[in-house]
């Protein structure tokens, strides 16, 4: 069965292989929050409020995963920043829905991988944060006798 650990890592393998590096939108992956980063864009991956378990039926339980990826960007100018919020929002669709095989089950970690939730962000700390939040639900199904 899935655990938090395990998807989690898959998270951070599949979006390094797809999104980070020269002609791709990232240049920086965690698992974890970094408070301070030093490298933009970067994705920050944590579990977050709304997992679950639930019991489907008499022989099975659901788990239900819930993570934030949080991409981080430094650029102060609006128009420069909406756009490359745009753009990283294209690439991770493209890049991550379009792997089928991939995406769907995290290469069979999971029995269903859905993002839930894409939503841009603002926050004003001693330096202003901009950045997209993904939501992500990973499902495993466990059959219980």
């Amino acid at each position: 069965m899935a655990t938090f650990t395990s998807v989690r890592a898959k998270l951070k393998s599949l979006i390094e292989s797809t999104l980070k590096g020269a002609g791709k939108p990232l240049v920086e992956v965690f698992d974890y929050i970094e408070t301070r980063p030093e490298k933009f864009p970067c994705a920050m991956i944590a579990p977050v409020a709304g997992s679950s378990l639930t019991r489907v039926d008499s022989c099975s339980n659901e788990l239900k995963m819930v993570f934030a990826v949080k991409v981080v960007l430094n650029d102060k100018n609006n128009q420069t920043v909406e756009d490359l919020i745009i753009s990283i929002i294209d690439s991770f669709i493209d890049n991550l829905f379009n792997l089928k095989d991939v995406t769907d089950t995290l290469e069979g970690e999971v029995d269903r991988f859905d993002v839930t939730n894409i939503a841009p962000f603002s926050e004003q700390t001693e330096h202003p944060i901009v950045g997209i939040d993904f939501l992500i639900e990973a499902t495993t199904i466990k059959v219980t006798t």
